[in-house]
C-alpha cells in the first residue's frame, strides 16, 4: 500500500503544530487547521497528516540532533501477549492520547488533606468560647440600647450634646469590641426592649418564666422547621401569634398574653 502524505497548506500547518504539542493528538490539530469534524476523523487524512509530521520531525532533529532523545514518541509496539484489541490501540495511539493525559494530570494533583476529628477538650473549649463571645454581645447590645434611649432623651429635650446613633455603635465597640448594627439598636428602642435581651421576658409579662422559655426554644425550632421545608411564608406574626395563643390555651391574640 502507497504511503500517503497529504501536501495541502492546512496539512502542513497541522503537522507543524504538532511539533511543538504532540501530545494532543492528530485530530486535535486538524481541527485547529481548518478540517471538518468528518475530514479530522478520517483514518486516511490522519495517516496523511501523521507521515507528514514525520518528515518534518526527522528533517528537525537532521537539523537538531540534540533534540532526538527529549522528542516524544508517538507509536509505541504492542507487546507479544497482548490481544488484537490492544494492538490495533497500539498502533494508532491518537485514542490513547486523552487517556495518558488524563493519568498525567490526575497524578500531577495534590492528595486532599485528611480531615482530622477534635478532641473531646477542643469541643468543649469551642464551647466555652462560643457561649463567652455570645456573653459579650448580648451586653453590648444591652449598652447600645441604654445609651441610644439616653441620647434620645436628650434630643427630644432640646440638648445640643446628645451623641448620634453612629457615635453610640462607636463607642459601645471601643469598650467591647463589637456592637449591634445601627438598625437593631433603633428597632429595640422603638419596640421598648431598652436594656433587655431579645429573648428575655418581658416585665409585664404574665406568663410564667418555664413557659417563656419552652416557647421561645419551640420557636427557634418551629422557624427553622419552616425554612427548611420551604414554607417561609408561615413565618409571619399572625400565625404565629396564633399558634402562641393556641399553646398557652387562649382564644385572644398573642398579644393580650404578652401584656
Amino acid at each position: 500500500m502507497p504511503k500517503v502524505v497529504e501536501e495541502s497548506p492546512r496539512a502542513k500547518r497541522a503537522a507543524s503544530n504538532m511539533l511543538d504539542t504532540p501530545h494532543l493528538g492528530i485530530p486535535y490539530h486538524m481541527r485547529g487547521s481548518k478540517y471538518t469534524m468528518e475530514e479530522a476523523d478520517d483514518r486516511t487524512m490522519q495517516a496523511g497528516v501523521r507521515n507528514l509530521w514525520k518528515e518534518l520531525e526527522a528533517k528537525k532533529q537532521t537539523r537538531n540532533p540534540s533534540s532526538a532523545a527529549a522528542m516524544p514518541t508517538i507509536e509505541a509496539a504492542p507487546p507479544e501477549s497482548a490481544p488484537p484489541a490492544a494492538a490495533a490501540a497500539a498502533a494508532d495511539p491518537t485514542p490513547l492520547r486523552p487517556r495518558v493525559l488524563m493519568e498525567e494530570l490526575t497524578s500531577q494533583q495534590s492528595a486532599k488533606p485528611k480531615k482530622t476529628r477534635k478532641t473531646s477538650l477542643a469541643v468543649q473549649q469551642e464551647r466555652v468560647n462560643a457561649l463567652a463571645r455570645k456573653t459579650v454581645e448580648k451586653e453590648a447590645r444591652k449598652m447600645a440600647t441604654r445609651l441610644w434611649a439616653m441620647q434620645s432623651e436628650k434630643k427630644k429635650r432640646g440638648d445640643n450634646d446628645f451623641m448620634s446613633i453612629e457615635q453610640v455603635r462607636e463607642r459601645v465597640v471601643a469598650e467591647y469590641g463589637t456592637a449591634p448594627c445601627i438598625a437593631t439598636i433603633y428597632n429595640d428602642l422603638k419596640e421598648g426592649r431598652v436594656g433587655q435581651s431579645p429573648k428575655k421576658r418581658p416585665g409585664n409579662s404574665k406568663i410564667s418564666d418555664s413557659d417563656w422559655v419552652n416557647v421561645c426554644a419551640a420557636f427557634v425550632s418551629l422557624v427553622q422547621i419552616n425554612q427548611l421545608n420551604r414554607d417561609d411564608g408561615k413565618n409571619n406574626q399572625k400565625d404565629l401569634g396564633a399558634k402562641i395563643a393556641a399553646v398557652f390555651g387562649n382564644r385572644h391574640s398573642a398579644q393580650h398574653l404578652i401584656e
